[in-house]
């Protein structure tokens, strides 16, 4: 058998040939980050293993209990890469992919089928506790089978790793990110009633998952999705406002939202989200409302709702103001940022702009964002808080827009960082580094957990569908994967942007440090000119990167 240590930036196939990726010996972290790394197994064509062979990855470390230990499980995807990608991707053809991240199953066990290849995923967190140098020591044993699974003394691998973690810490972000968070899909994978005890379990679950990779903001349903929903079609209600109309006038109850905020607030969440209050893609149309009319339960507007209809206007009117009184109560409205419509379009501008007007008065003092490309909207005021692709973004810098936020979603892939599987995680990672030097304040992305096929007919199988039924290129809809007990897998790519916020946290201290321009230019003697549409596309030069900005701040450190 042949060992490997290399970069967690790294994807292992089942038929790669570990010894073609750079060898990681050691490296140098923050006390208060997370590191990952991988050991590459690959099995020969051993004698008498015609079917597949065992063995067992064990850790010999001072800091062992610091270290997690995961499984990198292929999944299959039948559109890796949208049809117009680039030449920035690993590999574009169906097939099997690594990326789950999966605890070790059969007692810390591993099974390999000869002349395949396979990665382990490690990861190091410090939790803000430990510095020093540590030797990390992997040994594979192998295992025998005959009298159930157990491991021998035979050893047929071995690596180590020298971790050096620092007694410095990076300082807490200020980058708002939010990457859309489904409770609806939740209920309907898990099969559990939406808001039963079950069901608040394992939202938690995801959402204190999402916090942990670096996810800030929290999208949040006061109404019903109205995302990636078909004409005249439906997603489960998640709706968390009880609406009571009585004649012409509603009344509220927030009981469910404040259980809401208050479970987002102990997960670690900073901001909330608020959900779409018009459809996606224009505004025609209201998002589902559920309330109680003459004591029974009726949906009151829908996609049979003209959006700038009186009625719904009203409506919204008064939802808002109630709503914007509870959070002041509970002293975090200043958390909330609203939306109206996703990815309106330039025929869409008067709608949008009529609703806009209809609504400023009470949601002037609070930012809006939206998914948007078309500068006009926020030239004309529309949106506080623009999120435009990364893509279509250099007219927003070109004019200095403040509290600028960006995002990228499916077939986004000429030159620009993603998080697609036929992506090099590098490209990926490299985010981080492209906030920076464009002072975005923000980061959106529409699939953290997003289980259903295009426009939600149907639910989907997110380990076998991947590529959400040919909707999306593969891993656009998800970055974690509903496990058995409700808790949720990692993907590589959950770490790859991991690292990207940590990348930008790393460069901000840089340039506190240092300066902004002495920052830019340590990367870009690297790179050349840092752009949306160019990406570093290997885990060396990537690597190079961040080993750099964090010798300049250790350097001034140790001063």
């Amino acid at each position: 058998m042949k060992t490997r240590l290399v970069s967690s930036l790294e994807r292992c196939f089942l038929d790669s040939n570990i010894e073609s990726f750079e060898e990681l010996k050691q490296d140098t972290i923050f006390k208060n980050q997370i590191y990952s790394f991988q050991l590459l197994v690959a099995a020969e064509d051993l004698k008498g293993m015609y079917r597949m062979y065992r063995f067992k990855p064990v850790i010999e470390s001072e800091i062992n209990e610091y270290i997690t230990i995961k499984e990198v499980v292929p999944l299959p995807c039948e559109m890796p890469a949208p049809h117009n990608h680039d030449d920035g991707v690993e590999r574009i053809k169906p097939g099997l992919f690594p990326e789950l991240l999966r605890p070790m199953k059969y007692d810390g066990n591993m099974n390999i089928v000869p002349n395949q290849a396979r990665g382990i995923h490690f990861t190091v967190d410090p939790k803000g506790e430990i510095f020093g140098e540590f030797n990390i020591k992997i040994k594979v044993y192998r295992v025998t089978y005959e009298e159930g699974l157990k491991a021998t003394d035979e050893v047929l691998g071995e690596q180590t790793l020298k971790l050096t973690i620092k007694d410095a810490s990076l300082p807490e972000s200020d980058l708002k990110v939010t990457q859309w968070f489904y409770a609806d899909c939740l209920a309907d994978y898990y099969n559990v009633p939406v808001f039963s005890e079950k069901h608040w379990e394992f939202c938690e679950n995801f959402i204190k998952k999402a916090v942990k990779g670096g996810r800030n903001m929290l999208l949040t349903p006061l109404l019903t999705y109205s995302l990636d929903t078909h004409h005249f079609g439906e997603r489960t209600t998640t709706q968390l406002v009880d609406i009571y109309k009585i004649g012409n006038d509603y009344k509220f109850n927030f009981d469910k939202l404040a259980r809401w905020l208050d479970m987002a607030k102990r997960c670690g969440v900073k901001y909330y989200e608020i959900s779409h209050l018009f459809t996606q893609w224009g505004a025609q149309h209201a998002p589902k409302v559920v309330a109680i009319v003459d004591n029974k339960e009726q949906v009151i507007f829908d996609w049979n709702t003209d959006s700038i209809s009186e009625e719904y206007i009203t409506f919204v009117r008064a939802l808002l103001k109630n709503f914007i009184k509870f959070m002041k109560d509970r002293g975090e409205d200043k958390k909330c940022y609203f939306h109206i419509s996703d990815e309106p379009e330039k025929e869409h501008f008067e709608r949008y702009k009529e609703i806009y007007n209809r609504l400023k008065d009470i949601l002037k003092n609070y930012p809006i964002m939206d998914a948007i490309s078309d500068y006009s909207f926020y030239e004309q005021g529309l949106i506080s808080h623009p999120v435009p692709a990364t893509l279509s973004i250099e007219p927003f810098i070109k004019n200095n827009v403040k509290n600028l936020m960006a995002y990228y979603c499916g077939n986004h892939t000429n030159g620009v960082s993603n998080s697609h599987f036929s992506m090099p995680l590098a490209r990926t990672r490299y985010l981080g580094v492209q906030l920076f030097k464009y002072d975005i304040k923000g980061f959106l992305h529409w699939g953290y957990n997003f289980y259903n096929n295009q426009w939600s007919y149907d639910h989907i199988n997110p380990y076998l569908a991947t590529d959400s039924e040919g909707f999306v290129p593969g891993g656009d809809n998800c970055m974690v994967y509903p496990a058995p007990d409700g808790t949720a897998y990692e993907s590589n790519r959950y770490y790859a942007l991991y690292e990207a916020f940590e990348d930008l946290r790393a460069l901000k201290l840089c340039a506190k440090l240092y300066s902004f321009e002495e920052t830019i230019k340590a990367v870009e003697e690297i790179t050349g000119e840092i752009l949306f549409d160019k990406c570093v596309c290997d885990s060396g030069t990537m690597l190079k990167i961040r080993r750099k900005i964090n010798q300049k701040i250790f350097d001034k450190l140790n001063k």
